[in-house]
């Protein structure tokens, strides 16, 4: 009985913790843009709160009222019987419903809720699926669906995790970790949508999710709890919906997701649809040996300038001819090259044609407002050196990346030793710099 009270309430208090932390992110996000709408969720966050806690104590009350002693010997035999099945640790269960017998392998699925921006996560044990933890997240920049490459939306439909990416891996602005969803899955294909890297990832150490370009966002240490539970995450549902009522027991198919995760598990090329997929170490993520290795690439440039870092890319969807391109990350090291050797030699002509000029921006600059700072510094010291070291480049899709560096910049009247990223876009066949800001750098 005293268990059976214990459960219920919990489940009171993590509905109620959800709630209050989906109205917290808001609150954040109000406050941030227009502080005098922040008055409004303080007055319903309050209303909320009195509501819950009344409802907790009703529910706590009729729960005890409920469950008083009785001396029933055989539901006591089978409560001990059903504890001693498993020594799985047992989740408190918000909206519980009935698994299908035959899909145990399928222990968690993911609900990413666009509307309300929270992140549900749904686990399958003692024969129900429940909601056993919720998350807020932030999306896409823009409404709608995604469509195509650059539209700044999240997509909609049911996808699969098919990779998981270490902190060794990211750019800093993803977070901690980041797990890879195969988008465009075959639907989105036949369709005509494009597009890759969606991703759910974490943030900048220090920021909160805000505005994404298509993928998922979490707290990093939301991120972090959520990794707990699903681990390497591989061919775990995710299912990202749009609605304002969102029934699980009649809008989550079971026999459809179990079919398709049975077909992404089988037909392992579907990873090479994503972007960026990171092989990972398989010593300590045996589930990622599963991953067809012949689509994933492990490339390590070692140059006497670049000075690199291992850095993990895939290859495209459609295998080319060995000599047909260069390699996304081949050539963004060889256009930061490119960019340094001109800085260096103070050449402006063949400085700007490193950049994009008409997206170019960084903090209050914009191209027009850079050249002429950069102008100057030519123009006032007679000698540059710039020197890059640990170069990691995070190729985002077909057309963005990042690049994240140490930069060690001397002249004859200054000098600076700092981290200093560069968002990249490509444009024409060429990859350009759209971005340039001073940044935390770790070894």
């Amino acid at each position: 009985m005293l268990e059976e009270f214990q459960r219920q309430l919990k489940l009171g208090i993590d509905l109620l913790s959800a709630r209050f932390s989906i109205y917290l992110r808001k609150l954040e996000i109000r406050r941030a843009y227009a502080p005098v709408q922040a008055v409004v969720p303080i007055i319903v966050l309050s209303l909320l709160l009195i509501l819950g806690a009344t409802a907790t104590v009703i529910a706590a009350v009729h729960i005890a009222h409920q469950f008083v002693p009785k001396n029933d010997n055989t539901a006591t035999a089978n409560q001990n019987q059903q504890k001693s099945a498993t020594d799985e640790p047992q989740d408190s269960y918000i909206v519980p419903f009935p698994a299908i017998p035959g899909q145990e392998e399928m222990k968690f699925i993911i609900i990413a809720d666009k509307y309300d921006r929270v992140i549900h996560l749904l686990k399958n044990q003692r024969g129900t699926w429940g909601v056993i933890k919720s998350y807020p997240i932030a999306i896409g920049a823009n409404e709608g669906r995604k469509v195509a490459s650059g539209d700044k939306k999240t997509p909609e439909g049911l996808y699969f995790i098919v990779g998981r990416k270490e902190k060794r891996e990211l750019n800093e602005i993803y977070g901690p970790l980041a797990y890879v969803l195969n988008y465009p899955n075959k639907q989105d294909s036949s369709e005509g949508r494009t597009g890759q890297g969606i991703w759910i990832h974490g943030t900048e150490p220090g920021k909160v999710p805000v505005d994404t370009r298509g993928c998922l966002e979490l707290h990093n240490n939301n991120l972090e709890k959520l990794s707990r539970y699903i681990k390497s995450g591989t061919y775990i549902p995710v299912i990202i919906h749009s609605r304002q009522e969102f029934d699980f027991l009649k809008d989550i198919n079971l026999q459809n997701i179990w079919a398709e995760r049975s077909e992404v598990a089988a037909a392992k090329t579907t990873i090479a649809s994503t972007s960026n997929i990171a092989e990972g170490d398989t010593a300590k993520q045996p589930e990622l040996q599963k991953i067809d290795s012949a689509v994933i690439k492990v490339a390590v440039i070692d140059t006497a300038k670049l000075l690199a870092t291992t850095v993990v890319t895939t290859e495209p969807a459609k295998k080319k001819p060995a000599d047909s391109a260069v390699p996304s990350d081949v050539a963004i090291r060889a256009q930061i090259e490119k960019w340094r050797s001109n800085w260096e030699r103070e050449n402006m002509t063949a400085y700007q044609s490193c950049y994009d000029t008409t997206r170019f921006s960084s903090d209050d600059y914009n191209w027009k407002s850079w050249k002429e700072k950069k102008s100057r510094t030519f123009k006032n010291y007679e000698k540059i050196s710039v020197e890059l070291s640990g170069i990691k480049v995070t190729v985002e899709s077909d057309s963005t990346a990042t690049a994240l560096f140490r930069q060690k910049y001397q002249s004859d009247g200054f000098q600076a030793n700092n981290g200093k990223r560069l968002s990249l876009k490509k444009s024409g066949g060429n990859w350009k710099i759209v971005q340039e800001v001073t940044a935390t750098y770790k070894e």
